[in-house]
């Protein structure tokens, strides 16, 4: 993946960032992100009753959500711009996700031993499968055939 769009791309789903919204804490993530988050802590009840917690999936800082949930956290424009910017402009060098419009295949599914999309890891069919990063897999990958000529010349 290229360092530009590692930086417009969203932690949680490791994929381009979608509609991101900006913690007190400086961090960025996808608004459905941080509403997925929200409502799998499920401790609404334990703190006040008009605010809700929120822990940063980064530095782990807790905000005290609005009522009106993720919504009233503000959108990053700034981020949103470019965003908008970098979809614009052709990528020939950057492979898509087929099933997923625009989105970078940036991850290596485990179990498929294939590059998918943040979606396709989040919401698709690799929901839940073993991750590793494209260098790793690569690094990894790169001496499978050496190892595979060892075994058989070691028999």
């Amino acid at each position: 993946m290229h360092n530009f769009e590692e930086e417009l791309t969203c932690p949680i789903c490791y994929s381009i960032f979608e509609d991101p919204r900006v913690l007190p804490c400086s961090h960025t993530f996808c608004r459905n992100c941080l509403e997925n988050i929200l409502q799998a802590s499920g401790n609404f009840y334990i703190w006040r009753p008009l605010r809700i917690p929120l822990k940063c999936p980064n530095c782990r800082s807790i905000t005290e959500i609005a009522p009106t949930g993720i919504e009233s956290l503000p959108v990053n424009f700034a981020l949103r711009a470019i965003i908008e910017k970098y979809q614009q402009e052709d990528h020939p060098d950057i492979v898509t996700c087929p099933e997923h419009y625009r989105q970078p295949l940036n991850v290596y599914c485990l179990l498929d031993k294939k590059l998918v999309c943040g979606h396709c890891l989040t919401i698709g069919q690799h929901h839940g499968h073993p991750i590793d990063d494209l260098q790793s897999a690569y690094l990894k990958e790169k001496d499978t055939p050496q190892k595979l000529l060892e075994q058989l010349t070691d028999t």
